[in-house]
This record gives structure tokens, C-alpha cells and sequence, in this order.
């Protein structure tokens, strides 16, 4: 069975794996076959929408206000691409809050107040504003005009945000809206769903934090064979449902919070397996060592018992003495006249070759040189009754000459 981890809060990646299932390949010159535009992406992998689609070959646009969170998407999500600015009704400046630590930081003052209320840091700072029309029109290509999924979560911004989008040149398939004030579940639609509503969208479900829209041209469209809802459903209604438990006993998907449980057992497994095994190992090695010193004082005690008898004290006795007395005739022979040293020290050294001489050189540097009598040389005489020397003829052999009837059978052999 396959693995997928769903990352988002509340299951907004699976509705939308229901709805196009994972991207096909296309080559690696080409893009993907899904894309996503993520506005307030936030953390690469914490909570996020588009972390699960990513790992599913999806790939898009991740627009981040805060500069940190947008250096840390880069470096984590290196197939999309990642704009640090924040989407808003016009292009120009605007005052961002930062929330350092808990990706709640807004556009919104009012929410930065309500985060200082409860405690958290809040750092003000100016970034960049553009329309997300023409955020999209830098971001898409001819090669792919198609969004399938276009997500925002801006912190009680989402007004600001969907002013700068006029759902005609770009018509993402799906609209993903948080529709609640952040830190409650007041509803916050109401400013902003008309605009959507009014242009051509359906809304299909709300999953007590998010609003989903399909686009009506799309809406009943029916999934593609890939998708992670049943064959005959349509778009409007894949979105529509909601993260079940088939997605977990049929297809293996699982939340972030199960899977960091799941590998925490694994490593406390892991651990339990490794501490019993140093048990183990300190247990066989205790066995060895408990054997070792009973091996041990059973050496020690024949080693007192040899000590203790008389033997040992005597010829203890008897190497002290002969010691000393080899220590004494050494001190006497440096007060020795010269010629009498030298005779001593040439004696020892001849003993000491004489003895070696033998089987350490060769014989002949020691004496007459001994016979090597050479059995295969024969005697003869040449024309000039001069001795000649070689080898004996081999048996059935003869040096005699041939004979004319032996000269014939050679050629006619030969011939």
C-alpha cells in the first residue's frame, strides 16, 4: 500500500488529491500536469496545503510575505517557485506584521494586535505589494495557462487579496479561501464570497476553517483516471468530500501528526531493540569475565604455592647469590691489566666463532678443497691424438659412422 502524509490542518490536500490525484509525467522539459498557486504558503512542510501535492509531482507558485518563511521555502521546496512580496488590491507597499515562530503574521493589523494580546512577538515591516492578476501573469506560461488549485490563507487579509484578483484573465479550477477570523471560528466570508460567487464559481463545501469554490465550467466535469476518487464522480463533488477513512485503509494516507507518532514508535522501537541488545552483550560479557577470574585466582594460588615451598626460597637464594658474584667478577675484570682484558675477550670471541664456524661458512674457506669427481666424462682422441671429453652415448645409441644402406633409408625416409 502506498504511504502519503497529509500536512495540511484539515485534510485540504486530500480533497484535493480526490479531485486530480497525483501529476502525470509530462518529460522534464515540460511542467507539470497539476499546479498550484499557495498565497500566504507559510512554512514549507508544517501545516501546509501544497507540501502533500508537492511530494506527489505537483509543482507551482508559493507567494510569501514574510522574507524568513520565503528563504526557508526556497531552500525546501526547490521545484517551486517562490515570490516574497505580499498579494494585495494594488502594486506598491504595504505594512506586513510578523509573527516569528508561528506563521501567523497578517497584513492585518487588527489580527498582529490580537496575536501581541496573546503574547506573541510582532514585528512590523514594510514589503512589497502586487495584484495576484499580475503575480499570475509573471507565473504562468503558454506552455501551461492552467491553475488547478489556487489556495489563500492571509490571516484575516483575504479581502486584500482577492481585490487584486478578477477571476477573468486567470480562472483557477478550485478556490480555496480561509473563511474564519484566525484563533475562532467566527465566519469571515461574508466581505469577500459575493465577489466569487458573482464570477462564475460554485461553492461546493465548507470544512469548518476553509470555503471551496469549483469553477462552473469545471464544476461537473468528471475526475480523470488518476484521481483518488471513484471513477463517475465529478470535480465538484470530489472536492466536496472530505478526508474519510478509506483514504487511510485503502489508499495509506495518514496525518503529519500519525506519521511523527509513527516514527517516534519506530525509533523508540528502535531504541528498545538497541538497550536490549547492550543487555544482552553486557550479560555475555559479565559470563566471560566471571570465567576470566576464576581463572585467574586459580593461577594466583598455584603461583602462592610454588612461592611458598622451599624450593623456590632456595634457588631464589641461590640466583641472588650467583648474580652477585657474576656482578663482582665483571667489576673485577675493568681493573684488569690491558693485555690479560684482551686475552680474555679474545678467547670468548674465538670460542664463540669456532663454535658457529662450521654450518655458517662454506667448506672450502675452511680447508683443502673437496673432490667433485665428475662421472659422466669420457676419454678419447681426435686426429691429432689430442684427449677429448664428453658425455657417454644414451643406450641403443652409437657415434659410429652410417653405413651406405643407412645413408639410403634416411633420404628415402626424408623424401
Amino acid at each position: 500500500m502506498p504511504q502519503f502524509v497529509s500536512y495540511a490542518q484539515n485534510g485540504e490536500d486530500v480533497r484535493l488529491w480526490h479531485a486530480f490525484g497525483p501529476a502525470e509525467s509530462t518529460g522534464s522539459t515540460q511542467p507539470p500536469s497539476n499546479t498550484y498557486v499557495e498565497v500566504g504558503a507559510n512554512y514549507p512542510r508544517d501545516l501546509s496545503i501544497s507540501a502533500a501535492l508537492y511530494d506527489l509531482g505537483w509543482r507551482g507558485l508559493l507567494v510569501e510575505a514574510d522574507p524568513n518563511l520565503a528563504q526557508e521555502l526556497r531552500r525546501c521546496r526547490p521545484g517551486d517557485t517562490v515570490l516574497q512580496v505580499a498579494a494585495a488590491r494594488s502594486d506598491g507597499e504595504l505594512r506586513f506584521f510578523q509573527v516569528p515562530g508561528t506563521g501567523l503574521g497578517t497584513l492585518d493589523q487588527k489580527e498582529a494586535q490580537a496575536a501581541a494580546d496573546r503574547g506573541f512577538e510582532v514585528l512590523e515591516t514594510l514589503v512589497p505589494t502586487r495584484t495576484l492578476d499580475a503575480i499570475l501573469d509573471d507565473f504562468l506560461t503558454a506552455a501551461e495557462p492552467t491553475i488547478h488549485a489556487l489556495t489563500i490563507d492571509v490571516e484575516g487579509a483575504e479581502s486584500e487579496v482577492l481585490g487584486g484578483l478578477s477571476l477573468e484573465r486567470h480562472r483557477p479550477w478550485v478556490l480555496c479561501v480561509e473563511a474564519i477570523d484566525p484563533g475562532t471560528h467566527v465566519p469571515s466570508h461574508d466581505e469577500w464570497e459575493a465577489s466569487i460567487l458573482d464570477r462564475g464559481y460554485r461553492f461546493v463545501a465548507f470544512d469548518g476553517i476553509n470555503r471551496w469554490y469549483v469553477a462552473d465550467e469545471h464544476a461537473d466535469q468528471l475526475v480523470g483516471p488518476s484521481a483518488g476518487a471513484p471513477q463517475g464522480t465529478t470535480i465538484a463533488g470530489a472536492i466536496a468530500t472530505p478526508f474519510h477513512a478509506l483514504d487511510i485503509g485503502v489508499f495509506g494516507w495518514r496525518t503529519a501528526a500519525e506519521e511523527a507518532l509513527r516514527l517516534k514508535e519506530q525509533r523508540s522501537t528502535t531504541r528498545q531493540a538497541w538497550q536490549r541488545e547492550i543487555v544482552m552483550n553486557e550479560a555475555t560479557s559479565q559470563v566471560r569475565s566471571s570465567e576470566y577470574e576464576r581463572r585467574i585466582i586459580e593461577l594466583d594460588a598455584a603461583l602462592s604455592q610454588v612461592q611458598s615451598s622451599r624450593t623456590f626460597a632456595l634457588s631464589r637464594t641461590f640466583a641472588r647469590v650467583g648474580k652477585k658474584g657474576v656482578h663482582t667478577l665483571r667489576r673485577m675484570r675493568t681493573v684488569l691489566p690491558a693485555p690479560v682484558n684482551n686475552q680474555i675477550v679474545r678467547s670468548r670471541h674465538l670460542k664463540h666463532v669456532t663454535t658457529n664456524m662450521g654450518h655458517l661458512t662454506d667448506p672450502s674457506y675452511l680447508g683443502a678443497t673437496p673432490e667433485q669427481p665428475v662421472t659422466w666424462i669420457a676419454t678419447g682422441e681426435d686426429d691429432q691424438n689430442n684427449p677429448i671429453a664428453r658425455p657417454p652415448v644414451p643406450p641403443g645409441l652409437s657415434l659410429d659412422p652410417l653405413t651406405e644402406k643407412q645413408i639410403e633409408e634416411v633420404r628415402a625416409w626424408l623424401r
